[in-house]
């Protein structure tokens, strides 16, 4: 679907940047973003450096709309042997266990979502799962309504 120009790259430096960029809309909600687990070192992927910027983008501007007042986002990166695991886990509106299966299907948008912010497209998550898997990676979810969702992203180092 997109082509990748994949090389080595420090993921760390697009997290924070996009976390800086999310700062405004973050502090007019009071939600707090902290980062944990290997995401105070680098961390090199094979990664298209644009097209991963969207996929953290997506996840990380999500959380924040999606977030309740005073709410909390942690962002998070784990090392493995293979693989970098990164996370995005807010405690927001989530998504309930019948919208999950479709939440990364094409123009697919959760009805307690659109009740949030009426102007999405429903690409966002879609776009974000076919660049990953692009990178040869792997994109899931952990949700519970009213009580937050994770999204995981694993790519090959």
């Amino acid at each position: 679907m997109f082509d990748i120009l994949a090389k080595k790259l420090d993921v760390v430096p697009i997290i924070k940047g996009i976390v800086k960029e999310e700062r405004v809309q973050a502090l007019q909600k009071n939600i707090t973003v902290t980062l944990q687990g290997d995401c105070n070192k680098k961390i090199f992927v094979l990664a298209d450096a644009n097209k991963i910027r969207f996929v953290f983008q997506n996840l990380i501007a999500n959380a924040v709309k999606y977030s309740k007042l005073g709410g909390k986002i942690v962002i998070g990166c784990k090392k493995t042997a293979k693989d970098v695991v990164f996370y995005v886990k807010d405690n927001g509106i989530g998504i309930s266990a019948a919208n999950q299966k479709y939440i990364f299907q094409k123009f697919f948008r959760a009805k307690n979502a659109i009740g949030v912010d009426t102007n999405g497209t429903g690409l966002g998550l879609y776009i974000a799962k076919a660049i990953v898997e692009g990178h040869k990676g792997r994109i899931w979810l952990k949700s519970e309504e009213n009580s937050g969702t994770t999204f995981y992203i694993s790519l090959p180092r």
